[in-house]
């Protein structure tokens, strides 16, 4: 039986709230999909949601949609969207929980959920992962917590109206840690430290020079002591472990905080602190520099390859898994070959099986995989020149994942970049891709053909498909580092119009381009980034003629999915105002075309693109190209007399041409 049953017994749903959910699970089963804004979707009463699932699970359990493929190769033509649960909640201070999250799924028209991180955290922000293992309060919905459904049990919600609806589950893995986490202090041979010497903190204890504390010999006594330390203050408060346990009460999840936060400052006192991460340009390790003696905490040196300062790159508020010993410090010349640590490669890799085993999630988005190929000496990737996993480390992660009888186990790599051969030779089974950081027009098509093209080209060799999302926007858009802003925001209607369509009809065939889009994107909501770094919640803007836009292009795309996918390019053209391609299904001929605005660049030719000739013109809104010319383009076996067009916006349309007979 679904749990959802027993979360409706504890809503106790009044008879009109009964209605209202089985007449929304009616219309999804109907159509698919619910055509609500998702900020009208996050209104609904918890009740009805509950009575929604419960009435679409029909008394089962529901199972995941990919748990019986035997490869993960259905990641690469599954669009996926990112889902932050804190920030689902509608006013400020009240945080969004794993039911108020589910109210978003039924309007989401993609294949596989990603969750943003869900466990304890540190300083705000989701990304700074404080437990492994325990999930955060702010997540929790209270009075289910207090009526007796654990936070794990309400994460199975979530987990089970995602696969009711036919949607696979993943969520975010990061090679760190908060500075101190819980594994930082239950399993410190998984973490680089350094000791500052407590009578004179700008010193390193035992006499240590910066350049000697990353020894091999250095990090094993500091973890031992570390060990010892910590062993000993677990056994002075009764415990065997600072994370939640499932015969845990409310009051020992009190105590186990209160204790951990004790645990930190006796590590502070006695001169304990493991290394943050350095920055994504570096080679070596941050150099110890000192004591903020005022703001409590160490002072370290970022200097990137180049020996620049590179501390504003630097995020540190994490430290990174010990992967390997023996990484010198910045700037030094490497003379030995850096040696694989076991203890940190089996945390790491735990970190996913463990939640995969007690909650049946499909797949992997790794965060911070952007520079791994940039980072590592040797051809093997076994040499790391950095803090960061190697390609070696990654694949025993993806390896380890599957094992055992899991090989429907699929992974993302976050990395803005497009470098198929080099990710889906370590396992990987789709990239994020570059297209959330590029503007619309010439360039980015003419891009995005050549990649569709190398997509086809190496899927023809490969036994499983690889793929490069299209990403619509992404969660971290917002940093002042990249746009500033979430693309909604900064683009607009019209612009994510252009964006929305593109990230459903630029793959076909072989040459697979899942969109990948983020949770409130659909109703042109902002705010994603901030509400990832800091406790606050989406700007949900709920426009429902977007909303309306994005439900119409996506019932299209459906229509046009079969063709799609067995199709193969006929013609395509980018311009410097609009953009057109051609692909031949099993049973339509459908042409695509977009109107952008025009930006100022030169071609490959160095000559300015306003002095160029080009091959095509079109009003907005007509046929890119004479009609005469289908024939001698596409061949004769097309019902021309049957054209039908798809208008999507004024700028967005879709030619439809059946097969003769």
């Amino acid at each position: 039986m679904s749990i959802w049953n027993q979360i409706v017994d504890l809503f106790n749903p009044s008879s009109d709230q009964i209605r209202q959910g089985e007449s929304l699970a009616r219309d999804y089963q109907a159509k698919g999909y619910l055509a609500l804004t998702q900020k009208t979707l996050l209104s609904l009463p918890d009740s009805v949601i509950a009575v929604f699932y419960k009435t679409l699970a029909g008394g089962k359990v529901p199972v995941s949609p990919v748990s019986d493929l035997p490869d993960s190769g259905w990641l690469a033509s599954s669009s996926a969207c990112f889902v932050n649960v804190r920030a689902t909640g509608l006013r400020e201070g009240e945080f969004g929980n794993f039911i108020q999250a589910s109210k978003l799924l039924p309007a989401m028209r993609v294949r596989a959920i990603h969750l943003a991180p869900f466990t304890e955290y540190e300083f705000g922000t989701i990304y700074a992962v404080r437990s492994l293992k325990t999930i955060a309060p702010q997540v929790v919905h209270t009075a289910l917590a207090q009526a007796g459904l654990r936070p794990a049990r309400q994460l199975d919600a979530f987990i089970q109206a995602a696969h009711v609806l036919g949607k696979a589950v993943g969520f975010d893995i990061e090679p760190h840690t908060a500075q101190f986490s819980v594994p930082a202090l239950e399993v410190p041979e998984a973490f680089r430290w350094i000791k500052v010497y407590p009578k004179d903190r700008q010193w390193l204890d035992y006499m240590l020079a910066p350049e000697q504390v990353y020894t091999k010999e250095v990090q094993e006594r500091l973890a031992s002591e570390i060990r010892s330390l910590i062993g000993a203050f677990l056994k002075e408060r009764s415990l065997h472990t600072f994370d939640e346990e499932e015969t845990d009460t409310p009051e020992r999840v009190a105590e186990k905080r209160a204790a951990f936060q004790d645990a930190i400052q006796l590590m502070i006192r006695e001169g304990y602190w493991t290394v943050p991460l350095h920055s994504w340009d570096a080679e070596g390790l941050p150099r110890f520099a000192g004591y903020n003696l005022n703001d409590n905490y160490p002072i370290f040196q970022y200097l990137n390859r180049d020996g620049k300062d590179s501390a504003s790159w630097a995020y540190h508020v994490v430290s990174p898994f010990q992967f390997y010993y023996n990484i010198p410090l910045q700037g030094a010349v490497l003379r030995q070959k850096p040696e694989a640590n076991p203890a940190a490669l089996d945390l790491f890799c735990s970190a996913f099986v463990y939640w995969r085993e007690r909650h049946h999630f499909d797949f992997v988005r790794h965060d911070s995989v952007d520079h791994v190929f940039d980072s590592i000496f040797d051809e093997d990737g076994n040499w790391p020149l950095s803090d960061r996993p190697t390609p070696v480390v990654l694949m025993e992660f993806i390896r380890r994942s599957k094992l055992p009888g899991k090989p429907y186990i699929a992974h993302l790599a976050e990395r803005m970049g497009n470098e198929c051969e080099d990710y889906q030779a370590i396992g990987y089974d789709a990239l994020l891709g570059s297209d959330m950081m590029e503007t619309v027009g010439q360039e980015h098509l003419e891009k995005s053909f050549r990649l569709q093209a190398e997509l086809t080209e190496l899927n023809k060799r490969r036994k499983t498909p690889f793929a490069v999302a299209y990403a619509v926007d992404t969660h971290d858009t917002g940093n002042p580092f990249l746009w500033g802003m979430s693309l909604a925001e900064k683009l607009g209607p019209e612009g994510m119009k252009l964006r929305c369509f593109l990230g459903r009809f630029l793959g076909w065939g072989g040459g697979k381009r899942p969109k990948y889009e983020v949770m409130g994107l659909a109703e042109l909501s902002t705010g994603l980034f901030a509400a990832n770094v800091s406790e606050q919640n989406l700007v949900w803007v709920g426009d429902e003629e977007f909303s309306a836009f994005y439900h119409r292009l996506e019932d299209v795309y459906d229509t046009l999915k079969p063709d799609l996918a067995e199709g193969r390019l006929i013609e395509s053209y980018s311009g410097m105002g609009y953009a057109w391609w051609m692909v031949a299904g099993e049973k339509n001929l459908i042409v695509f075309a977009l109107w952008y605005e025009q930006i100022a660049a030169y071609s490959e030719t160095g000559l300015e693109h306003s002095e160029i000739v080009e091959s095509y013109s079109a009003k907005v809104g007509e046929f890119p190209f004479p009609q005469r010319l289908l024939a001698s383009k596409a061949g004769h076996g097309w019902n021309l007399r049957a054209l039908r067009t798809m208008d999507l916006s004024q700028n967005l349309k879709i030619w439809v041409i059946p097969a003769k007979g």
